[in-house]
């Protein structure tokens, strides 16, 4: 540690580093690349405006996997579909169904199903929750998911995958089946 005798001498002491600093060479010499080769001829840059047009114009059905919506390829652009372009034929089940529904079954009420405890049964119920999202709501994304009920999209997969274990998955999953079901035969209005 360097000693000072007065505020003077190391004033002077710091001007004198800068000054240093400032006056010495860079540590990296850049110098220009040169171009050895013509370049290649590049496709044109297509705007983000053209390619969600070009991704609303195409009929995008079967494009979903059991984990949301996939990237496909139009004239040589790569696209990747949004929820929002979802496809008119799948029907739509929301968190907070889903929050009631395992609510009913479980029997605790939707807040303290999301509270910061961490009761064994409060946990499975949350895990329930997040895997039947994850199935069911193509819609949603795993951080939106997390956005919805206040954590991480990292906790959200770990859930989603302990909670296809719990035994009371499979009966939840197929009355959420049933209510899609009864969706896709209602009239569209």
């Amino acid at each position: 540690m360097l000693a000072f005798a007065s505020v003077q001498e190391m004033q002077d002491h710091y001007k004198a580093v800068r000054q240093r600093i400032q006056n010495s060479p860079p540590k990296f010499k850049y110098r220009p690349v040169e171009a050895t080769k013509e370049p290649t001829q590049l496709p044109p840059i297509q705007t983000p405006q053209e390619i969600l047009s070009a991704a609303k114009k195409t009929d995008l059905r079967g494009s979903w996997d059991e984990y949301g919506p996939v990237s496909f390829k139009k004239d040589g652009v790569i696209c990747v579909k949004g929820a929002e372009e979802a496809p008119a034929n799948i029907p739509k089940i929301w968190l907070e169904e889903i929050t009631s529904l395992v609510s009913d079954y479980t029997k605790l009420s939707p807040s303290l199903i999301w509270s910061h405890r961490r009761d064994r049964e409060l946990v499975s119920a949350r895990f329930l929750i997040w895997s039947l999202a994850r199935e069911f709501c193509h819609q949603h994304s795993l951080p939106s998911i997390g956005k919805w009920c206040g954590r991480d999209h990292t906790t959200i997969l770990h859930g989603a995958a302990r909670g296809k274990k719990l035994p009371a998955y499979p009966e939840l999953a197929r009355q959420v089946q049933g209510i899609l079901d009864r969706r896709s035969r209602e009239p569209k209005s």
